[in-house]
């Protein structure tokens, strides 16, 4: 009977180990499938962990600092050319020719019996400034053509786009805000 029972011990013992070792051989074929994905999976990781050495190479490739649309370098010059300001005088013969035209604000018009009128003007800072048909105005060469009961007109002569000289008639009102 002892000998039953320590064989039935040995006997669960040696079932106990193959089924020990069947699932441990299973566990070992599947293993290495999951030791090569981790594998695999820790290969990309270094490869996008990796330090990168980038250079950037500016050719084929627009510079950001310049602007998109492009014109010819002539329309360039005369574009500049023409949309310069008329340089200022360095000595005026009155203060009159030191000041642009847009500076002025028509302050008040005398028109007397006969063919003269007077009209009266201020610069922004308040000075004000007598005015008389015939008198050079604004520092282009401006003249006053003529003094009407509401406004002034000033003839300069400008240059266009395409540099041809013109005329051009600013007007100082005496009432602006009525003016469209």
């Amino acid at each position: 009977m002892k000998s039953l029972q320590r064989n039935t011990i040995w006997l669960g013992i040696i079932l106990l180990a193959f089924t020990l070792s069947a699932t441990g051989t299973e566990a070992a074929a599947k293993r290495p499938k999951g030791a090569d994905k981790i594998k695999n999976y820790e290969k990309r990781l270094k490869q996008i962990l990796a330090p990168v050495a980038y250079r950037y190479n500016p050719l084929g490739k627009p510079d950001p600092f310049r602007p998109f649309l492009r014109t010819n370098t002539s329309a360039k010059k005369t574009a500049h050319k023409s949309a310069a300001p008329a340089p200022r005088p360095d000595k005026c013969s009155n203060p009159l020719e030191c000041i642009d035209v847009g500076q002025l604000t028509l302050v008040a018009v005398v028109t007397g019996n006969g063919n003269s009128a007077w009209a009266m003007a201020q610069d922004a800072s308040g000075i004000g400034y007598l005015l008389k048909e015939g008198m050079k105005v604004g520092y282009r060469g401006g003249r006053i053509v003529a003094i009407l009961p509401e406004k002034v007109i000033i003839r300069e002569t400008t240059e266009d786009l395409s540099g041809k000289k013109m005329k051009r008639d600013r007007i100082l009102y005496l009432h602006p805000e009525e003016q469209e």
